[in-house]
């Protein structure tokens, strides 16, 4: 049976007829519908392309894998991808399931990379809100991206329980574990990289003290290596921007490292600050994380 649905005045009508009835069904200005295609070729896509007046760099990114998540604008229609997200337990790894979406005034075309994207959990978030279908496509977007936004938080909340898991079995009834990480905590308090061709070997020891101090706050100098590490960064972090906006870093993967690090940092720091009312200056939050 086709996935195709057609929604009047908010109410749906009819569903799984062929696509081929889209036209006829278009042709009605009350007339919403949505139809799915999976795993189309390039010739399924060009069928409804005129049809609905897509634009052919849209089309053709519809055929293209691996897209980054984004919306796109056209005159006379929106391109949207995304990705449901999905914690694999057993690998530890994330899976990913593209979805892509044209969106017209009148219609909502959803066109999946594979069955693996869950497209009856979406059918099931429109028939959760039929109050909302009277919204016409907006209704059958929001269904769709509410869903995918939704498997992005499962798969954090997932990861976020492995790890508390993996916490516990490094740390607990482990003295030498936790010995190991006060040592680490001490030298990088003690011994201060210099000399660096920009000053990135700072930073990254400074992070890893403010997140080894706060995650480990029992420490009786944890305090005071947060308060050391907060400054350093909130120092560092600024200087490692030159005044007209150019980083000191001149590799682009560099940058990216200095901004995954002090993004990792603050959010410790924040959490710690939450529990204990540990420092985490607004400057270094705002370079951090704006």
């Amino acid at each position: 049976m086709a996935l195709t649905r057609l929604y009047r005045h908010g109410a749906l009508v009819d569903e799984g007829f062929p696509i081929s009835n889209c036209s006829d069904y278009l042709a009605d200005p009350d007339a919403v519908v949505w139809f799915d295609l999976c795993e189309p070729a390039a010739a399924d896509l060009a069928a409804i392309s005129d049809e609905l007046g897509l634009h052919p760099l849209a089309v053709e990114d519809a055929v293209a894998e691996h897209q980054r998540a984004k919306l796109d604008r056209y005159q006379s229609h929106l391109f949207v991808t995304s990705y449901q997200v999905r914690l694999d337990i057993t690998s530890g790894e994330l899976r990913t399931s593209e979805i892509d979406a044209f969106v017209t005034h009148r219609a909502l075309v959803t066109v999946r990379r594979s069955k693996d994207f869950n497209i009856d959990a979406v059918l099931r978030r429109w028939d959760g809100s039929p109050d909302l279908a009277k919204s016409g496509v907006g209704f059958l977007l929001h269904g769709l991206l509410d869903y995918v936004v939704d498997t992005h938080f499962e798969a954090v909340q997932e990861l976020d329980g492995q790890i508390e898991a993996l916490e516990d079995q490094l740390f607990d009834d482990n003295p030498l574990a936790i010995a190991q990480v006060r040592w680490h905590c001490e030298f990088l308090a003690t011994f201060r990289s210099k000399g660096t061709s920009a000053n990135n070997h700072v930073i990254a020891e400074a992070a890893g003290l403010l997140v080894g101090a706060s995650a480990f706050d029992w420490f009786d100098r944890a305090r005071r290596w947060r308060d050391q590490a907060a400054a350093v960064l909130e120092a560092e972090l600024i200087r490692n921007t030159f005044d007209d906006g150019v980083g000191r870093e001149l590799a682009t993967d560099y940058q990216c490292f200095i901004a995954e690090l002090g993004i990792l940092a603050a959010a410790e720091a924040r959490a710690a600050q939450a529990l204990a009312g540990s420092r985490c200056p607004s400057s270094f939050k705002t370079c951090a994380l704006a």
